[in-house]
């Protein structure tokens, strides 16, 4: 399976999922936010650190939403950003109402 056909099963498998690295400070703060934005939604968490194609998949996560960081977000299968766009949607309330509406 190529990359972008593992990138897309993992954005199918959940209604959050979240690409990350597991030292990348900007990426704790993400997933702190999702643990107080909604402690009881499925979030799939891929740490590229930790894979042995991470660097591949994160070259390949850059094709597909022309950001180079970490972390990538996609709620709904779609493509959210990253830290600064996490942190944008949760200070104007925005956060809170994609995720409800999410919800499995």
């Amino acid at each position: 399976m190529d990359l972008a056909s593992r990138i897309n099963g993992y954005v199918a498998e959940a209604p959050v999922v979240l690409f990350s690295k597991s030292y990348c400070t900007f990426c704790k703060k993400v997933k702190q936010l999702l643990s107080e934005q909604a402690p009881e939604l499925s979030v799939v968490y891929v740490e590229l650190d930790r894979m042995p194609d991470g660097v591949a998949m994160q070259v390949e996560l850059s094709v597909m939403t022309e950001l180079e960081t970490v972390p990538q977000v996609f709620i709904n299968r779609k493509f959210i950003g990253g830290c600064d766009s996490m942190l944008a949607l949760h200070k104007s309330g925005d956060l809170a109402r994609l995720l409800q509406a999410n919800e499995l």
